[in-house]
């Protein structure tokens, strides 16, 4: 379909003979008073950009699965291909041209990019820890900002909806994905076979140089799902919910 934002103007596209060829498609082309070729039948080197492009997302992705499932084999699961792939044409996008320095990115929003989106990567599928501290703060109750809590996670992709720092997170146990807003990431995969019940032993530098947190105002936090937690935070979860319906009353 045409493309919505403002500093983007297509003019043509050039596709295969898939569903791009539906009159659907094309009808909706035409009317927006823009062009379409297609490549020959098994001939896609004429659409040599878009393939060369897929190519490379295709491989940095089964390439990212591999690496995960070689350095944390017990949660490797196939069907998250399309996660990898997500995550793939992310970097992709924000990965500056060898020859141009230009990123796709940049091209698309015709803005420069300052490559903060690279600065913030983190392997896909690597451990990430959601940290939840606000569950009993609104009981009065005090714990450690960044102690371990229960929930060791699989990070799977950036958010596409929030900021670059935000990440998209697996719940081992329920397989729910959500984005999570405090969160320490093992890039090296480090702490995989460290007890659930134990700090890890590299737990302070992680904290240091992985820790990312995003800050509300008070009582703006979004709460963690009821995936996220045990029996008695759930519990705790509800008894701080009653209070505060209390309150207002």
């Amino acid at each position: 379909m045409p493309c919505t934002r403002e500093s983007v103007n297509v003019q043509s596209y050039h596709t295969d003979n898939g569903i791009f060829k539906s009159k659907r498609f094309i009808q909706e082309v035409l009317q927006n008073a823009r062009a379409i070729w297609c490549s020959g039948v098994g001939a896609k080197w004429q659409n040599g950009v878009a393939e060369g492009a897929i190519s490379i997302v295709s491989s940095h992705a089964r390439t990212s699965m591999i690496h995960s499932a070689l350095h944390w084999p017990e949660v490797e699961d196939p069907s998250l291909w399309p996660l990898a792939v997500q995550h793939a044409a992310y970097l992709y996008n924000h990965t500056p041209n060898k020859d141009s320095g230009i990123a796709p990115i940049e091209v698309y929003t015709r803005t420069i990019n300052d490559c903060q989106a690279l600065r913030n990567a983190h392997p896909w599928g690597c451990p990430v820890y959601v940290l939840e501290s606000r569950l009993s703060t609104s009981a009065g109750a005090k714990i450690p900002r960044w102690a371990p809590q229960s929930c060791r996670a699989q990070f799977v992709s950036v958010s596409p909806v929030h900021a670059e720092t935000i990440g998209l997170v697996r719940n081992l146990a329920s397989g729910y994905i959500s984005p999570q807003w405090h969160l320490v990431y093992d890039d090296w995969c480090e702490t995989v076979y460290s007890p659930a019940d134990q700090e890890p032993g590299q737990w302070e530098h992680l904290c240091t140089f992985n820790r990312y947190e995003t800050h509300f105002d008070e009582g703006q936090a979004p709460m963690l799902a009821d995936e996220w937690l045990t029996p008695p935070e759930q519990e705790a979860n509800k008894t701080c919910q009653r209070l505060a319906g209390i309150r207002q009353e």
